[in-house]
């Protein structure tokens, strides 16, 4: 692994210090990035979260099929970005 590598947080380690950030008000809103089905899910799980930002192409349905669609349904103060 190289030094970078190993100097990389985790996404757990990121989503864990947006969380502390947010509740020292720092910051108005956390609105991560996510690339897979299942970091969104991550994220979709943490109530912190109040948007999310997607990779997401209409013909991939990986989303849909993951579960990603019925959780952002439960979750209508999560706002979408998609691109």
């Amino acid at each position: 692994m190289s030094d970078a590598a190993a100097d990389t947080p985790t996404v757990q380690q990121e989503s864990d210090a947006f969380a502390a950030l947010a509740r020292a008000r720092i910051y108005g809103a956390l609105a991560p990035l996510v690339a897979s089905p299942e970091e969104a899910l991550r994220a979709i799980a943490e109530p912190d979260v109040t948007g999310l930002q997607l990779k997401f192409n209409a013909l991939d349905w990986r989303w849909r099929e993951a579960g990603v669609i019925d959780a952002l349904k439960a979750r209508p103060d999560i706002r979408v970005h998609a691109h």
